[in-house]
C-alpha cells in the first residue's frame, strides 16, 4: 500500500483512500433454496457462491405447472443479493506529538439505495418489436431505454432501498435490493396478458387487418377492450385499432398463447419449452455512506433479466437472510 501523510491540527493520517472509487459492484449471486415437500421455504446467500446467469421473472407458469408438473412459482417481486467489495484501504491516525499512539479511521461502507434504470433488448433481431410499453407508467413512453435511440428515452429508472451489513475495508459484502417491486411485477404480467388478449382478437376476426370489423361488445376482443380500459383510461387503446392491437400482440411470443389457431380458430397454449423470454438489462449502481460520514458510489452493476408469462423456468424471489 502507498503512503500518503497529511499533517493537520497535530495529528497525521497514514492512508491513500479514494471514496470516489471506493465501492467495486461484482455480480449477482446464486442462492441456495431451502424446499420442503417441493415448496421453496427459504434461500441461504454465500459470499462464496458462484454468480447467477439466467435471471427469469416469469409472472404466470401455470400453463407449465399443467402440462409439464414443473414446481414453478409465478412471481409478483424479485429480490436479489449483489457482491459488493469495499476497495478502501485501513487508515491510521498518528499523533505527532506522541508517534506511538495511534488510532485507526473507521472505513466499513454501510449500503444505502440502488439507483437503476432498465435497458430493452437491443439486437436488430428485436427491433421490429416495438415500444415495451407499460400503460400503468407510460401510454405513450417506452420503459425500458433502447440504446437504438436513446433520444426516445424511457421510464423505468428508479431507486430503491439497498440493505446489508457493513463492509470492511477490503473485504466483500451481500448487498439485498428489490428491483423488481410488486407494482412493476403486476405491470409486466398485464403487459403479457395485453399480448395473449391481442392475439386471441386477431384470430377472432380472422387476422389484425380486419380489427375495424372486430366485435367489441363480446368475445376476445371485448376482453381484449376491457383489459385497455381497465390498465388505462378508457378510450386510450381500442381493440379495433391495428396500431393498438400489434403494440402488445408482437410480444404473445413469450407468452403462453400459440400464435397459430388450432381447430374452429381456437387459440391454443403451446407447450412451455416452446415459449420465450424477453430480456431486459438492469444497469445500476449502489449508494453507501462511510463510518467516517463520506458518501461512496459503486461501479455499475449490469445484469439481464429475462421476463416471460408461462415458460419453463423462474428464478426464486428469495428474501430471506
Amino acid at each position: 500500500m502507498k503512503r500518503m501523510s497529511l499533517a493537520l491540527s497535530g495529528f497525521l493520517f497514514i492512508g491513500c483512500n479514494n471514496v470516489d472509487t471506493s465501492l467495486t459492484a461484482i455480480d449477482i449471486i446464486t442462492p441456495e433454496v431451502e424446499e420442503e415437500m417441493g415448496v421453496i421455504t427459504g434461500c441461504k446467500f454465500d459470499p462464496g457462491a458462484a454468480g447467477m446467469v439466467g435471471i427469469v421473472f416469469n409472472t404466470d407458469p401455470r400453463a407449465s405447472i399443467r402440462q409439464m408438473g414443473d414446481p414453478v412459482v409465478a412471481q409478483r417481486s424479485m429480490t436479489l443479493r449483489a457482491r459488493v467489495q469495499n476497495e478502501l484501504s485501513d487508515q491510521e491516525i498518528v499523533y505527532e506529538m506522541d508517534p506511538e499512539e495511534k488510532a485507526r479511521v473507521p472505513t466499513a461502507i454501510t449500503p444505502l439505495r440502488f439507483d437503476f434504470r432498465w435497458e430493452c433488448d437491443s439486437s436488430g433481431f428485436t427491433a421490429g418489436l416495438g415500444k415495451f410499453l407499460l400503460p400503468q407508467f407510460s401510454t405513450t413512453q417506452s420503459f425500458c431505454l433502447d440504446e437504438r435511440n436513446e433520444a426516445a428515452g424511457g421510464v423505468g429508472f428508479d431507486q430503491v432501498p439497498a440493505s446489508g451489513g457493513a463492509i470492511r475495508a477490503q473485504q466483500v459484502g451481500l448487498v439485498s435490493f428489490t428491483p423488481i417491486p410488486t407494482q412493476l411485477g403486476n405491470a409486466f404480467d398485464d403487459f403479457f396478458r395485453l399480448a395473449e388478449e391481442a392475439e386471441r382478437c386477431c384470430h377472432s376476426v380472422g387476422g389484425c387487418s380486419n380489427l375495424a370489423m372486430a366485435n367489441t361488445t363480446m368475445g376476445p376482443c371485448k376482453d381484449l377492450q376491457d383489459l385497455f380500459d381497465g390498465i388505462s383510461a378508457p378510450g386510450t387503446f381500442s381493440a379495433r385499432t391495428q396500431q393498438d392491437v400489434d403494440q402488445w400482440r408482437l410480444y404473445s411470443e413469450y407468452t403462453w398463447v400459440n400464435s397459430i389457431a388450432g381447430p374452429g380458430g381456437n387459440v391454443l397454449n403451446k407447450h412451455p419449452t416452446l415459449v420465450g423470454s424477453y430480456p431486459l438489462r438492469l444497469r445500476g449502481r449502489f449508494e453507501g455512506i462511510t463510518a467516517a460520514g463520506s458518501e461512496v458510489i459503486s461501479t455499475d452493476l449490469i445484469t439481464e433479466i429475462k421476463l416471460c408469462r408461462g415458460c419453463t423456468s423462474s428464478t426464486p424471489a428469495c428474501t430471506s437472510n
